[in-house]
């Protein structure tokens, strides 16, 4: 399913691995890989509340992986929601997650709540791309 869908939204035929992705969830379950393989498509086609959605799923799903609260993390970043991104950046290297991306994007957060000028280059999705790297960590 993971290669299925992977190859799939490389070459953005999203609704066919959105049908690989479902077809994995009625074999297998909501399971991690699974919830991931949903953040992932729906991080890769813009659709951030979509992938909050299933990254909250993922948390109350009692699913461990620091990596779940990155995402969660970004994903209220792609959406302006800076304070709650900034608690999942936060939770996130609690959790032990060692990936600077999440400093990187705590610096920025800081920045954008005290409003100061770099703040708005931040916000920038394209800067945001170039600071923390490829985004989505899976």
């Amino acid at each position: 399913m993971r290669y299925v869908a992977h190859f799939f939204r490389e070459e953005k035929q999203f609704q066919k691995a959105k049908e690989a992705i479902q077809d994995a969830e009625k074999k297998f379950g909501f399971t991690e890989k699974v919830g991931f393989e949903y953040a992932k498509l729906y991080y890769d086609q813009r659709m951030f509340r979509e992938g909050l959605e299933v990254s909250l799923k993922m948390e109350s799903a009692g699913f461990t992986d620091p990596t779940i609260f990155f995402n969660t993390g970004l994903f209220y970043y792609s959406l302006k929601d800076y304070a709650n991104a900034r608690k999942y950046f936060t939770q996130y290297q609690s959790a032990g997650g060692q990936d600077q991306a999440a400093q990187n994007y705590l610096k920025t957060i800081e920045d954008l709540l005290e409003r100061t000028p770099a703040a708005y280059r931040s916000a920038d999705f394209a800067y945001t791309l170039k600071i923390a790297g490829s985004g989505f960590r899976s």
